[in-house]
């Protein structure tokens, strides 16, 4: 479950690069990992979205921990958030038990993912070469996500 969220919120940590004219969907399409840079950030927000469906308090001595742990998994199996042109939409590792599978829309130059993980629609705003999530919560931190090298 954990798991599942880590590779969610990396999702919600998306911004993509524009090929042809921002607000155009084809810039969407294809793969893209989580920027370097933003893999705390991703595993920072995993770990306290998990500790807010928690059922007691949890302290940043309780959530330190886990942001750890989840930041070297991301950095040694980096999930690929694929965007597919019929509008469908997967994040994985390659580990089948922690694919999430959705749908996208893009109107402008924001990108919109339903997904079966979440009761909430995540939204990224496009620039220049990568997609940088926008927050449902102050308490999360920024992530950005870059094409597929």
């Amino acid at each position: 479950m954990f798991s599942r969220w880590a590779v969610l919120v990396a999702v919600c940590v998306a911004m993509l690069p524009g090929c042809s004219k921002p607000g155009d969907p084809d810039d969407i399409v294809g793969s893209w990992v989580i920027d370097a840079k933003s893999i705390d950030n991703a595993a920072y927000n995993a770990a306290r979205k998990a500790a807010n469906r928690s059922q007691r308090e949890m302290t940043a001595a309780d959530i330190d921990p886990m942001v750890r742990d989840l930041a070297a998994k991301l950095r040694a199996a980096p999930t690929i958030y694929t965007f597919a042109s019929d509008g469908t939409f997967q994040a994985g590792n390659g580990d089948d038990t922690l694919t999430v599978t959705g749908t996208w829309t893009y109107a402008g130059s924001v990108l919109t993912i339903e997904t079966d993980a979440s009761d909430k629609p995540l939204r990224f705003q496009f620039e220049p070469g990568s997609l940088v999530n926008i927050k449902s919560d102050a308490s999360l931190r920024t992530i950005t996500l870059v094409r597929k090298p």
